[in-house]
């Protein structure tokens, strides 16, 4: 966006300061707009980040993807986002593993978990939100359920992903489902394609920083640091640099 020329020239420096000023704002304003939106993702990141904390201090390491329970009617998939329910603050509900996520005794639960996995204040009021927050699924993941018991943040490397962050991901909060390593290896698109948003996307690390990358990232950068040989091997300043935006403190 282009500034307009300005009719009147106020006098001295101040005049030409307003002036510059003028342009910044028309210029990058529609930036600064747009990364205020990601500003709920981000707090959500950093409530995510203690509820993670909080589970693996009980349990001694970091939640599995998925969590299964049997019941007479067969074989049933919980989410991690699950698991971390009754350690998130604010949210008093009680989740039923011997039922479907999406069974009405669970009803209390999936509203709860908008609290904990909805950013997205304007549908999550109407009870409609999808969550903003998934994990990386798959051989050598940080939830992965063949090392589930032995991880935990402080044992993975610093720049392996652990959790992936944006606004109005399609999947519902409790729903058992994530991002598939495979998936991301063998996509040829950018991230924001592969998840269908235009937002920005917010990345929460081994070592817990959060990073906010573009959503033109392309989906096989993410899968590098998605696993613990590829964190060992390549450093996130470099495969993120040409998308990054912000590293929060």
């Amino acid at each position: 966006m282009q500034a307009r020329l300005v009719k009147y020239i106020l006098p001295g420096s101040v005049g030409l300061l307003l002036l510059a000023a003028a342009i910044v704002v028309l210029t990058y304003g529609v930036h600064i707009v747009a990364f205020r939106s990601v500003i709920p993702d981000i707090d959500g990141m950093m409530s995510l980040a203690i509820s993670l904390l909080s589970y693996q201090d009980s349990n001694g390491h970091l939640p599995p993807a998925e969590v299964k329970g049997v019941t007479s009617s067969g074989e049933l998939k919980h989410s991690w986002r699950a698991l971390l329910l009754r350690y998130s603050s604010g949210v008093d509900v009680e989740y039923d593993f011997t039922a479907d996520w999406s069974s009405e005794v669970n009803n209390s639960a999936r509203r709860g978990a908008l609290a904990c996995y909805c950013t997205d204040r304007s549908t999550r009021s109407h009870g409609k939100c999808v969550t903003s927050f998934l994990t990386v699924t798959g051989h050598d993941t940080a939830f992965a359920k063949e090392t589930a018991r032995r991880n935990t943040n402080r044992s993975l490397p610093k720049d392996q992903i652990l959790v992936i962050g944006g606004s109005k991901l399609p999947i519902s909060p409790l729903e058992p489902h994530d991002l598939s390593i495979a998936d991301l290896e063998l996509a040829q698109g950018t991230i924001g394609e592969m998840l269908d948003t235009e937002a920005y996307i917010v990345i929460l690390f081994g070592d817990l920083s959060i990073w906010v990358i573009s959503d033109d990232t392309p989906s096989r950068k993410i899968a590098l640091l998605a696993t613990r040989s590829g964190a060992q091997q390549y450093d996130r300043a470099d495969v993120f640099e040409p998308w990054l935006i912000k590293i929060v403190p």
